[in-house]
């Protein structure tokens, strides 16, 4: 992203959004960063992976602009004002699993609604593996690239929509 385009994006922001969004990355990397146990790394082997990628947006410009997250040992990525998003707010849910990054477009409903994924949203890049399987190894040098077309969709259909 040019530094023209995310300073218009930032003049979009109310006041005070760009810093709480800033704090949110630092408390989602401590989150990431803790011990955890034995039996929740077992089902979460890969949490490391959503760290690394939290480090590297909060290392990036784009950490202003938006918020992140956690649920469940996944990162959640959003455009909200506040912590807590709201039902039928947009977000992005990146998932590590299995050698394999997943990003999805996901809309925040009650637990007892399926999810509503816009349609060919989800991303799939490689985290481990042969480069030879044509598919995109995850570092930290092309963490922005690899997740930019999601960053613009979730800017485009939230704060786009709202302030075109």
């Amino acid at each position: 992203m040019t530094n023209y385009a995310l300073a218009r994006k930032l003049a979009l922001l109310p006041e005070g959004l760009a810093e709480s969004n800033v704090q949110s990355w630092k408390e989602t990397v401590e989150f990431f960063e803790r011990p955890v146990d034995a039996m929740i790394g077992e089902h979460f082997p890969n949490t490391g992976y959503l760290c690394d990628i939290a480090k590297a947006i909060l290392k990036s410009q784009q950490a202003k602009l938006f918020r992140a997250g956690e649920k469940a040992y996944d990162l959640i990525i959003s455009t909200a004002d506040q912590r807590e998003l709201k039902i039928g707010e947009p977000f992005l849910h990146l998932d590590a699993d299995r050698g394999f990054l997943t990003v999805r477009y996901d809309t925040n409903e009650p637990d007892t609604v399926p999810y509503t994924v816009k349609e060919k949203s989800n991303i799939h890049i490689r985290i481990m593996g042969s480069v030879e399987d044509e598919v995109m190894t995850l570092s930290e040098d092309n963490v922005m690239t690899a997740l930019q077309p999601m960053l613009n969709l979730l800017w485009d259909e939230t704060r786009g929509k709202k302030n075109a």
